[in-house]
């Protein structure tokens, strides 16, 4: 599994079997709590981020919540979530479609779930040593795909390795 990267990102969309079937996903709840377990007992540092549209029509608050809980039971710590908005011409956009306000309550909660999850996931780093690809002005990713920012690095397109030594925001401070 050393061969693996120490991130995966993958396309979940919902945490409710019934929207899942509805949105033509060919896997369940089940499966995805399954592969989550998997692969991070074969790589226990492993970091899961997941994309996920909310609000899809016929989304009841219940199912919602199956979503919001999907997080904890995947423990993703990466999320990308979109309120739904229909698509011309497919099946999604003929079913009653959920208020707009709902949509976007919907998917502030999901975003806010995320952001707790990503802050639990960064404070796990702390003290730990990381490879930073710095992009620019020394700001980077690491390793497991998490933001960092490292301390007097001025050279893009370099990688640097370093210890995380604090958190501001959503961000990890390396130092070098």
């Amino acid at each position: 599994m050393s061969r693996v990267l120490c991130h995966i990102f993958i396309s979940l969309q919902a945490g409710d079997d019934i929207i899942l079937k509805r949105m033509k996903r060919r896997h369940s709840r089940k499966d995805a709590i399954a592969f989550a377990a998997q692969t991070q007992a074969m790589r226990p540092d492993l970091v899961l981020g997941a994309d996920f549209i909310v609000g899809f029509p016929t989304e009841s608050e219940d199912a919602f919540l199956r979503t919001l809980d999907l997080v904890d039971a995947c423990n993703l710590s990466l999320l990308h979530v979109f309120p739904f908005s229909a698509r011309e011409g497919t099946p999604a956009a003929r079913m009653p479609a959920l208020p707009k306000t709902v949509r976007k309550e919907r998917a502030a909660r999901l975003r806010q779930k995320g952001e707790d999850a990503l802050q639990q996931c960064l404070q796990q780093h702390i003290g730990r040593s990381v490879t930073v690809l710095v992009e620019t002005e020394g700001v980077g990713k690491t390793e497991h795909y998490l933001s960092a920012y490292v301390i007097g690095a001025t050279k893009d397109s370099t990688v640097i390795n370093g210890r995380v030594t604090a958190i501001e925001k959503s961000t990890l401070c390396v130092a070098p």
